[in-house]
């Protein structure tokens, strides 16, 4: 009886799963189940410094992230964002290995005479044109991004800049 009933509820968090109905909303396909190959996922919270993470998940903050990490799902590791720590100066550091790719969230080109800003799609392809040309294995190639300047070699990208 009992195990007819836990399988019941797991069916029931599986039908009403958070990540199946963002997937829906979101317009990207459902998740098919888990898998045993090694991935990584890159989670970027802005002028969240790593002692006030380590705080936030101490003082339980952070408990599902918590929980990752105590289950062994997830390790941590330190990143120094360097300078400048823009967003689109740090992804192509994370996702290309070239440091410092931009000045700033939004600059001259000098080259070209024209202002740059990182959340336009024509900048930030351009940008990443130049990042392929000089690193031409991305870190996320075949991948998924969400949310990001550029795409990294993903097989599918949404709410990208571009």
């Amino acid at each position: 009886m009992i195990s007819r009933i836990a399988a019941q509820v797991r069916w029931l968090r599986k039908k009403f799963s958070r990540t199946h109905w963002t997937a829906r909303l979101l317009g990207v396909p459902v998740p098919k189940g888990e898998t045993a190959e090694p991935g990584v996922i890159v989670l970027q919270i802005d002028g969240l410094s790593r002692t006030e993470f380590d705080r936030a998940l101490r003082r339980g903050r952070m408990p599902f992230l918590a929980r990752l990490i105590r289950r062994g799902h997830f390790t941590l590791e330190d990143f120094y964002s360097g300078v400048p720590s823009t967003t689109p100066a740090v992804q192509g550091e994370i996702f290309y290995g070239i440091h410092a790719a931009v000045p700033s969230f939004e600059f001259l080109r000098r080259s070209s005479g024209r202002i740059f800003r990182m959340y336009e799609a024509a900048a930030s392809r351009e940008i990443e044109e130049e990042l392929l040309n000089a690193s031409p294995k991305p870190l996320i190639e075949g991948g998924h991004v969400y949310s990001d300047i550029y795409r990294a070699g993903a097989a599918s990208s949404h709410y990208c800049s571009q």
